[in-house]
């Protein structure tokens, strides 16, 4: 990786460009998900923390700083209820919303690292947001 600041682009489906946004602290991504209805996008990478970002303004929906290691993988449920984070030392971290509904999980051992999960047959995307 370099030191040039990142960056998110959206473009239209005409490819015009929309709108960019520095990221902060110079995260560099590994995974970059749409919710299904497009307003917001779920990333996680370097910096071990997922950022979710509502659309087209790039303003912050939420952060989840959980994690304690590099992200490789975001999914969700059919619902997008619960959002699903791989991590690079094989962790699997459970995110439910609203945070009432959250309950303490066991940590299970792990033998293997993880670079991918799936949530079912089509990728999903982050759960909802309220705008």
């Amino acid at each position: 990786y370099d030191n040039n600041p990142a960056k998110l682009y959206l473009f239209n489906n005409s490819g015009e460009l929309l709108n960019q946004h520095f990221i902060a602290g110079n995260d560099k991504y590994h995974e970059i998900s749409f919710s299904k209805s497009g307003n917001n996008v779920c990333c996680g990478g370097l910096n071990k923390s997922i950022v979710i970002y509502n659309l087209p303004s790039f303003n912050i929906g939420r952060q989840l700083n959980d994690a304690n290691d590099v992200i490789r993988h975001v999914t969700t449920d059919k619902d997008e209820k619960y959002i699903l984070c791989g991590l690079s030392n094989g962790n699997v971290l459970l995110y439910s919303y609203p945070k009432s509904a959250q309950k303490v999980t066991p940590k299970l051992p792990h033998r293997k690292s993880l670079y991918g999960i799936a949530g079912n047959q089509k990728k999903s995307s982050p759960f909802k947001m309220n705008q």
